[in-house]
């Protein structure tokens, strides 16, 4: 993208996640050290000490204040949360779907006015969210993958605003 980003930090810990392609580590006195890398993309570090399981309504609730639609989704499914140490950090809320979608019909017209199908076979993803301190680092689009094959739904659709960037 002809972009660039300088950090200056004492703290090699962040070196693993910002995945740098030049480091220039200035050592005591005059020496310095410059190393090149090819910045390959690979997951957040902390990915691994994170779990997903089963969530409740309370851990909806905690996080209901950081998602850009107003009220509670309805004919709840099922949800799972993902939880960093005692933290729960983002929610997947699956639903059953809308009872006819056009992009829907046109792809796949075996469920066009067949609601007793839509229900025993799709779910719609209605809500992810992820708390603000964790936004940015992949874990939506984590939490999305690593659910899908949890639910049992031969489709699961999203109809959302910000599918397009997830």
């Amino acid at each position: 993208n002809k972009k660039m980003v300088i950090v200056a930090t004492t703290h090699k810990d962040l070196m693993e996640d910002f995945n740098p392609n030049i480091i220039i580590d200035k050592k005591f006195g005059q020496t310095t050290e410059i190393r090149y890398f090819n910045g390959s993309s690979r997951p957040f570090s902390l990915i691994d000490q994170m779990k997903i399981e089963p969530a409740s309504k309370e851990d909806y609730e905690r996080l209901r204040m950081f998602h850009y639609l107003a009220g509670k989704p309805t004919a709840v499914k099922t949800r799972f949360r993902l939880v960093h140490g005692q933290e729960v950090i983002g929610i997947i809320v699956y639903t059953l779907s809308f009872r006819a979608l056009r992009f829907r019909n046109q792809i796949f017209p075996e469920y066009k006015n067949n609601i007793e199908r839509v229900n025993a076979e799709i779910l719609r993803i209605s809500r992810v969210i992820i708390h603000p301190k964790y936004r940015g680092i992949g874990l939506a689009s984590e939490l999305v993958k690593q659910t899908l094959s949890l639910v049992n739904a031969r489709l699961v659709e999203t109809v959302a605003a910000m599918a397009k960037y997830n």
